[in-house]
């Protein structure tokens, strides 16, 4: 007689298996085949699978088979299965990802031991897959390349020391402030130089009388990085305004005069990063300034015409924030 049994196992799952159910009277029992099981497995993998009356058994052939199951791991469940039989003595041991997995894996082994010979329903045996192999092919990850400190924004400011000429007589000194704001590719800035006070005489009868100029710059640019790295070039342009003072000196009645005019400027400026948080600055620029004032002394004539164009250098450093 054949029937269609269900049992649970492995966390509740339903397994239906079509089995010869055995009975008192039954041919099986009448021909002497006897399977007997030896069952320990934890509490979720403890009722024996109904499996036993499917072991393809002889006339007059019995078995008996010891199945212990562990669960040392959430993920890990291992099978051990002796066997005593015809066919001799036997033991196998495996691990599987399930109790299912495991049950269904004794269901063969068992089977296999009672007749080698046997063909035992499609039941794939657990398989734990090898650790995966690195493929010495393939080329070592790339990391990505470091981040230079000095990239980004940062806000810049400190002193320079500077030398012009064509705002005051000859060759003048200077020292400056400037502070800006730095956005890589940009770079915006202001600053306030002041020229220290150069002399010039008034020629001609009286050689004594002249006057003393003195300047005051104040410098406004956008700056464009042509060159980022190692270090920094800056192609720059802006407008300022230049501020001037005369002294009048060997006269009776000597009077000072401020004047004051527009300029534009070109330059390239170099910054050479010293630290993660200053560098060093390295300027040259050019001027015009076509509405320059004359200077003169009342009744003696002209002592300082400034020049239209001039250029001044800088060095200086900056601390970035």
């Amino acid at each position: 007689m054949r029937a269609v049994l269900t049992t649970r196992c492995c966390g509740g799952a339903i397994l239906f298996v079509v089995a010869p159910v055995v009975i008192a009277s039954s041919a099986s029992a009448a021909r002497g085949q006897q399977a007997v099981l030896h069952w320990s497995a934890p509490a979720d993998c403890s009722e024996p699978p109904t499996f036993a009356s499917e072991v393809p058994l002889e006339e007059g052939q019995t078995i008996e088979a010891w199945i212990e199951i562990e669960q040392p791991d959430v993920a890990l469940w291992r099978l051990a299965v002796r066997t005593e039989g015809q066919h001799g003595n036997r033991e196998r041991r495996l691990e599987g990802e399930s109790c299912e997995a495991v049950v269904r894996a004794a269901r063969v082994i068992v089977a296999l031991a009672a007749n080698p010979a046997a063909v035992v329903a499609p039941a794939p045996l657990p398989v734990i897959p090898p650790e995966p192999e690195m493929d010495r092919t393939e080329p070592p990850e790339q990391l990505d390349p470091p981040q230079d400190d000095d990239g980004g924004s940062a806000l810049a400011f400190g002193p320079r020391m500077m030398v012009g000429a064509g705002l005051l007589p000859g060759a003048a000194l200077g020292v400056g402030l400037d502070a800006g704001w730095l956005s890589l590719p940009f770079r915006i800035g202001i600053g306030v130089d002041y020229f220290f006070a150069r002399p010039e005489n008034l020629s001609g009868s009286v050689p004594a009388a002249g006057g003393d100029f003195d300047a005051l710059s104040l410098r406004s640019n956008i700056c464009y990085a042509v060159v980022p790295d190692p270090f920094r070039v800056f192609g720059c342009a802006g407008l300022g305004i230049d501020v001037m003072r005369g002294d009048g000196r060997g006269i009776s009645n000597p009077t000072n005069t401020i004047e004051a005019w527009p300029v534009g400027t070109l330059g390239i400026e170099i910054d050479v990063i010293i630290a993660s948080w200053a560098e060093l600055v390295l300027g040259v620029e050019g001027w015009v300034a076509p509405l320059t004032t004359k200077f003169e002394i009342e009744s003696l004539g002209e002592v300082y015409d400034p020049s239209v164009v001039g250029v001044r250098g800088s060095v200086g450093a900056r601390l970035l924030l």
